[in-house]
């Protein structure tokens, strides 16, 4: 659904709680701005994969506690 300005421009803006940015309702979900979700989902994905790496590891290591 594409918007055009002049409806974007009669429609709310809301901040980002993380970064503050003032975004269009539409960008928001919850609280957080587009940018800010795709980094928390960035992050979570790296600590995911760094859990499934140390389990590989200590399930392969018998010495591993």
């Amino acid at each position: 659904m594409d918007l055009s300005q002049e409806q974007l421009d009669s429609m709310d803006y809301l901040r980002c709680v993380q970064c503050g940015e003032e975004t269009h309702i539409a960008q928001l979900e919850g609280e957080l701005c587009l940018r800010c979700r795709e980094e928390s989902a960035r992050e979570k994905r790296i600590r995911e994969d760094a859990q499934h790496r140390a389990s590989r590891i200590r399930r392969s290591d018998p010495w591993a506690q």
